[in-house]
């Protein structure tokens, strides 16, 4: 199991070139869940907006015409959005040689 946090002491007993290494790890770290956070966000929002948008087609639809396509649409937007953000993620989360 790794470590989760490092004491002051063990801060200062590291070298520069490992301090660097461990401050480019939390900065990697950091960004990819910054984006990760960004995708829930917009999966969040094309929930919302896709229950709107399925309570109109069902409102405004004639009686006897197919809209259950309705249904599928926003839950598809969110799978595509949280697939695209989490590639978009893990290749941030990369280390770049």
């Amino acid at each position: 199991m790794s470590k989760l946090h490092f004491t002051e002491a063990e801060l200062e007993g590291l070298s520069a070139k490992e301090r660097a290494l461990l401050d480019e790890a939390v900065d990697l770290v950091m960004k990819k869940r910054r984006i990760m956070f960004v995708g829930y966000v917009v999966a969040a929002l094309m929930v919302a907006g896709g229950g709107a948008f399925t309570m109109i087609i069902y409102l405004g639809r004639e009686p006897g015409t197919f809209w259950a396509w309705s249904l599928l649409v926003p839950f598809a937007g969110v799978g595509a959005s949280l697939w695209g953000f989490g590639k978009l993620a893990k290749r941030a989360g990369q280390k770049r040689l």
